[in-house]
């Protein structure tokens, strides 16, 4: 637990391996009777900690100190020779070294790998809180998106997406910079409103905060991504479509039969306004 390593030969630990994954996980039905479920979270939370903040592709520095981890292997050898297991001790121990490695942990990703610039981030891109540049890209790519994607299609995308950018003055931004858009081959399960763009926004999480932030997350923002962006995209056809026919010039017969058209756009409108304002 204090070095983030579990050596199980015999699979009786109450934390193990999930598959053939790098992570964890806590089995339930083999934790001890005496020791309460929460305990042994505490204990998969300090383990699991170290292992994630000590172990990366970057080498940084251990989650704990040299002190940190001399008090606690002193702390557990001390539990260890007593006559009788103590589990009141145990708990107590088990609690201030949770405490310990939580302020660690908040320190290296909320501190140090700035977490929350990250999901602000994250809020104006994937979930499309910067509309001026959203809409900006949107409008950008109307006459590409209009077209089924080519083989450069991906590249063309990108072009708009960084002209986009530069128009709302995001070039330089570094969090911007994580971002792309990715095409992927298109479903048969993809809506037909869709037209074979299937995209997503890939941005690109670094250490620390890859430890808090899984592929997993962004695979859920995504899907919120592609709904908003091929929203914004029908809404924005429906403002072209009323401002095409604005400039017509329509004689009192053409203005009545075209009045049921108006009121489906205008209801159409209306409805995908208010979805897209209180999704």
């Amino acid at each position: 637990m204090v070095y983030g390593l579990v050596t199980d030969p015999y699979h009786e630990f109450f934390i193990a391996r999930e598959g053939t994954s790098e992570s964890y996980g806590l089995l339930a039905d083999r934790v001890p009777v005496f020791i309460s479920l929460q305990v042994a979270d505490s204990v998969f939370f300090v383990g699991d900690s170290v292992r994630l903040l000590s172990f990366n592709s970057k080498g940084g520095a251990p989650i704990l100190s040299s002190g940190d981890v001399l008090t606690f292997v002193a702390a557990l050898r001390s539990l260890a020779s007593l006559p009788v297991f103590n589990i009141k001790l145990f708990e107590n121990v088990i609690g201030k070294m949770r405490a310990i490695v939580a302020a660690h942990l908040r320190n290296r990703v909320v501190v140090e790998g700035q977490l929350a610039r990250h999901l602000h981030a994250l809020r104006d891109y994937l979930l499309m809180a910067k509309g001026d540049f959203w809409q900006a890209f949107i409008t950008e790519s109307r006459s590409l998106l209009s077209l089924a994607p080519k083989i450069n299609a991906e590249h063309d995308l990108n072009i708009l997406f960084q002209q986009a950018a530069g128009k709302n003055s995001l070039d330089g931004e570094d969090l911007f910079n994580k971002c792309v858009l990715k095409l992927n081959k298109a479903a048969v399960t993809d809506p037909p409103f869709t037209g074979g763009w299937n995209i997503r926004l890939q941005y690109k999480l670094e250490w620390p905060v890859d430890s808090f932030l899984k592929r997993e997350d962004l695979d859920k923002y995504n899907q919120i991504f592609r709904f908003m962006f091929h929203l914004k995209r029908i809404q924005l056809e429906l403002q072209c479509a009323w401002a095409h026919l604005q400039r017509k010039q329509l004689n009192k017969k053409e203005r009545a039969e075209l009045m049921t058209s108006w009121i489906l756009r205008k209801n159409m409108s209306l409805l995908l306004d208010n979805l897209s304002f209180y999704f």
